[in-house]
């Protein structure tokens, strides 16, 4: 009898491709498996479909701590995979709850400095911490090259400023934001909208001063993409983009400008050149690698002489670039891919005595499905959504995994790794 494996996303657009990969294994190695947007639903998919194992996302809000709760009570193995990996060293962020081994089995880790970061901010043992890597860069390892070539300077200008976007009252149950509280989210979220101005400019800058070039601006996938639509939809030779996957687009990148952003870290493991552009005001509190690791710059107009000078020789870097991606994402030293170690661990974890646990998150589900019924809907959101309004069905749209998405995709990493 196969082992059913319920895996939840936390946002489409960060975490869907990997896991459509990791999916490909898990199917390969006998594994029944669904993946879904990790919503109020996922109570009543483990009621009814009683998975063996879950795998989150991540457990530092009380809405995927709770669901992990149910899930141990509900007899499901639970496992956490991560679907962020760069934290700051220097500084003691809180990316998981403290106490979380009374509802979470195993947890796996991107490399040697996650795991001793999770034994000494969580309760979970030695033994409970598994060093696998990540699946996202898996994705890497099964392409033969990453650069195509192009006659023109192709650049990638990446934001990360989803605090800009940001409310307290909308993300107080963070436990990452709950530690750093909300007096210095408001001043990060002050900064952050500055700091979009000046990308802004400066992606103006770029755009007038060189001809023979492409601008790809990278939005990241948790900020509002209109507010540069707005700036910057009117030029040419710019594409404002938050979908493309991370492997397309560094494909199709000579020279990455970016804001301590986890896609200059990958774009180091094919030796793309890259440029911190910061202000010297901004107190970011994380992320400080890029300060030691890349080229820094406080002002555009030396962003532009940069680019200008096509001086993009980082072999000064390459040393502590290379330790720091093997410390924390294992990288080189783990061979193989990650979707095979955890295709194998978890064919070895003894699955435990299931039980159907009745609370109100099925109670209420069960009472959406009948109205969703009644008023012909399709799916239970829908039904939410006639309370809560278009914008809450547009957020859940853009995550939602539908089964045909999961199905058909996956054919496409069957094919990636033959």
């Amino acid at each position: 009898m196969k082992k059913k494996i319920l895996i939840t996303i936390g946002h489409k657009k960060r975490e869907f491709e990997y896991i459509l990969l990791l999916s490909s294994f898990l199917k390969k190695n006998n594994f029944d498996v669904c993946i879904m947007y990790a919503n109020f639903e996922v109570y009543s998919k483990i009621f009814f479909w009683q998975p063996d194992i879950i795998i989150l996302g991540q457990v530092n809000q009380n809405e995927n701590i709770a669901v992990a709760k149910y899930a141990s009570k509900s007899g499901v193995v639970v496992t956490v995979l991560n679907c962020e990996g760069i934290y700051d060293e220097t500084s003691e962020i809180k990316i998981y709850g403290s106490k979380i081994s009374a509802f979470v089995d195993y947890l796996f880790v991107w490399g040697v400095q996650h795991k001793k970061d999770a034994l000494k901010s969580t309760d979970l043992s030695r033994d409970q911490v598994i060093i696998t890597g990540t699946p996202k860069f898996d994705l890497y390892k099964l392409r033969h090259s990453i650069k195509k070539s192009s006659s023109k300077l192709r650049i990638c200008i990446a934001t990360s400023f989803s605090p800009a976007d940001i409310e307290w009252k909308n993300i107080s149950s963070n436990i990452a934001y709950k530690h750093l509280g909300e007096r210095s989210i408001l001043k990060m979220k002050n900064e952050h909208l500055q700091l979009r101005n000046e990308y802004i400019s400066l992606a103006k800058e770029v755009l007038s001063i060189f001809k023979n070039v492409e601008l790809k601006f990278r939005v990241h996938p948790l900020e509002s993409i209109q507010v540069y639509v707005n700036e910057l939809g009117k030029y040419r030779n710019i594409y404002i983009d938050n979908v493309e996957t991370t492997v397309s687009l560094l494909e199709n990148t000579d020279v990455l400008i970016h804001h301590r952003s986890t896609l200059a870290t990958e774009a180091w493991m094919f030796n793309i050149p890259t440029a911190t552009f910061t202000n010297k005001i901004f107190s970011q509190s994380y992320q400080k690698v890029f300060d030691k690791f890349d080229e820094v710059f406080f002002h555009k107009e030396d962003v532009i002489k940069w680019l200008k000078s096509k001086q993009f020789d980082q072999g000064k870097f390459e040393t502590g670039r290379n330790e720091f991606l093997d410390r924390w994402y294992s990288f080189t030293s783990l061979k193989g891919l990650s979707s095979v170690r955890i295709c194998n661990f978890l064919n070895k974890v003894n699955m435990k005595k299931k039980r159907r646990m009745i609370n109100l998150f099925v109670i209420i589900n069960i009472f959406l499905f009948v109205v969703m019924k009644i008023f012909g809907k399709t799916n239970v959101f829908e039904v939410v959504g006639m309370v809560k309004g278009k914008r809450y069905l547009d957020e859940v749209n853009k995550n939602y995994i539908f089964s045909h998405e999961a199905n058909n995709n996956r054919s496409n990493f069957d094919q990636l790794q033959k």
